[in-house]
């Protein structure tokens, strides 16, 4: 737990790294940091580093931000692996900070189009989107029309649909604010 900087390509090709948890002691992730490490497929992220250039290069693990709200990271790529993170994130993972929350939800928001293609090919993406109910009326929408001949993601949408956009639920959506 010592441990306040990742050096540049500390990690490079480390072919065993499926997972790692930065601790929030962490301040600095150098250039390259985890460079083609492939087979690495989540990094949580407890404080609030400062990154280096290029530190994902030829690796896409999701990102789970917890203290670092997306306006402070540069990357695009880094973004929509902080966007997967949470997407992906599970009961047990430590909680995220409203503000980080919030800045998630905006970038979501903004970019949830060029997601549409990760969300058609990777079947983990759709049903965390709808379990944790990410999904605008209108994003379900456009995913209906993109799984148009997948019986099973169709339903699952239109279920979603009268579940989370029924007048019941806007009812009690509107009682708990």
């Amino acid at each position: 737990d010592g441990v306040t900087s990742i050096g540049g390509r500390a990690f490079e090709n480390c072919s065993s790294l499926v997972s790692i948890t930065l601790s929030e002691g962490v301040t600095s992730i150098g250039d390259e940091a985890f460079r083609r490490c492939r087979k690495l497929q989540r990094i949580t992220i407890l404080g609030s580093p400062e990154f280096g250039k290029d530190v994902l290069r030829d690796a896409s693990p999701d990102l789970l931000l917890t203290r670092l709200p997306l306006t402070k990271v540069k990357s695009l790529q880094m973004k929509r692996q902080a966007i997967l993170g949470w997407i992906h994130r599970a009961p047990d993972d430590p909680p995220v900070e409203e503000d980080v929350e919030k800045s998630i939800r905006k970038y979501w928001s903004k970019s949830f189009e060029s997601f549409l293609d990760s969300i058609t090919t990777d079947g983990s993406l759709l049903p965390a989107l709808l379990e944790q109910h990410l999904l605008s009326l209108e994003q379900a929408d456009l995913l209906l029309e993109r799984f148009e001949g997948n019986a099973e993601a169709v339903a699952n949408l239109l279920e979603y649909k009268n579940q989370s956009f029924s007048s019941e639920a806007i009812e009690q959506q509107i009682g708990r604010a």
